[in-house]
């Protein structure tokens, strides 16, 4: 393991556990950590409002100062098990993004569970999709998740589609969460791992399926043959509780003839994948090549 990595996983005991069973302390917990100082001087921010079904949706956009305006756009909703996050919580990570990439970002502020269970994320993410698609015509567009925030992303993209909208220029899915059966044998060996359990996310499942059938929140992709799943690119560490959840996301998707490429970083484990240093430039040059092969 990278020496950068080992620190990380050492300061790692000072993240707040993830008690998506006590959600108020959770999100406390996550917002005293918020960057308050505000983004470097490359960077334009605009908090745009769009109608999203009955409800105001506030976009965060973020743009690179001297970019074209037909840029590669990236949507980006956040992770943190679907009950916590906020846009703000990931603007260090996205900023740099945007700046590495040299493309535009918004990230939703999409509804979150319990007070808004499945369907209200996806659909507020399905509007963001809908909204950069008509705001940003020529422009490509790439959805980028990480974690639960794959899984926001991918349910709103195959609403999308499924309602006759555009297709995408291509979806990056780093460790996706997306399994509610928590049955995958990582999930089973590594149920108290450091920074995500099985407890956590059994109850991070709990809050955000309610009542819904996880068949139909997470449909199986052999049955969504009818609809032009996008290119995509996967990340899945070496050590994670959610390992076999991506690698069988991806393998889905080959199997019914979508265009993958899938990465796994030495020494890589849950949570690791945004810290700076040379995992995350490598993953960054990755990414860089596959946006400007789809674009």
């Amino acid at each position: 393991m990278s020496g950068y990595l080992q620190h990380y996983l050492v300061d790692s005991a000072d993240i707040p556990e993830r008690t998506t069973w006590d959600i108020t302390s959770l999100r406390e917990a996550g917002e005293m950590r918020m960057n308050s100082e505000g983004f470097c001087p490359k960077i334009a921010v605009q908090n745009l409002s769009i109608k999203a079904a009955d409800h105001n949706l506030v976009l965060k956009i973020l743009t690179p100062i001297g970019i074209p305006a037909d840029a590669p756009l990236i949507i980006a909703p956040h992770g943190r098990g679907y009950v916590s996050g906020l846009a703000q919580q990931d603007d260090d990570r996205i900023a740099r993004l945007a700046l590495e990439q040299n493309c535009h970002i918004i990230s939703p502020e999409y509804r979150r569970a319990p007070e808004n269970p499945y369907p209200y994320g996806r659909d507020d993410c399905s509007a963001t999709i809908k909204w950069a698609l008509e705001a940003q015509k020529g422009s490509p567009i790439f959805g980028f998740g990480d974690t639960a925030g794959a899984r926001i992303f991918w349910g709103g993209l195959i609403k999308h589609l499924r309602d006759g909208g555009e297709p995408i220029s291509g979806f990056i899915c780093l460790e996706p969460f997306v399994d509610p059966s928590l049955n995958a044998e990582p999930m089973l060996t590594d149920k108290d791992g450091s920074v995500w359990t099985r407890q956590a996310a059994f109850h991070a499942w709990q809050a955000y399926l309610d009542d819904a059938d996880p068949k139909k929140v997470f449909p199986p992709i052999e049955d969504l043959d009818n609809i032009e799943l996008p290119p995509s690119f996967f990340v899945v560490n070496p050590v994670d509780p959610l390992s076999d959840e991506g690698v069988r996301f991806a393998m889905d998707m080959v199997e019914v003839g979508a265009k993958v490429e899938f990465h796994m970083y030495e020494g890589t484990f849950r949570g690791s994948l945004g810290e700076p240093g040379p995992v995350w430039d490598e993953l960054n040059k990755d990414i860089a090549k596959f946006i400007a092969k789809y674009s």
